[in-house]
């Protein structure tokens, strides 16, 4: 997979542009092995994040849809982003660790924290 290819995989998935299981097997050519000794490629902005729970509240997403993609992001150190980014996408990809399931309520908690801090 060349650069480009690669940065256009990644910029589907910050994107969320297609269907989880799609993203899953995209995601499964894109090389990724640690030490990840490359720079960031592209850039997982809080823009993203609260397009992805914006999805969520109007229902177009599952709440384990969000899971699986807050997993894919997480962590990748060929995507940069910022500490709120971070912090949000922790909790996102990791559902049993909060207190309560993420919900509409929760995810538009999660928009304004986003919002307020950027």
């Amino acid at each position: 997979m060349d650069f480009e290819e690669r940065k256009s995989t990644l910029l589907k998935l910050v994107r969320f542009d297609e269907p989880i299981n799609v993203l899953s097997n995209l995601m499964e050519t894109v090389p990724f092995a640690w030490p990840h000794t490359e720079p960031a490629i592209v850039d997982l902005t809080s823009e993203h994040v609260v397009a992805v729970l914006e999805r969520f509240i109007g229902g177009e997403l599952t709440a384990e849809d969000v899971d699986r993609w807050a997993n894919m992001v997480e962590c990748r150190e060929d995507l940069s982003s910022t500490e709120i980014v971070d912090d949000v996408i922790f909790d996102l990809a990791n559902p049993f660790m909060m207190i309560h399931p993420l919900s509409a309520e929760s995810a538009m908690q999660y928009v304004r924290t986003v919002r307020s801090r950027t």
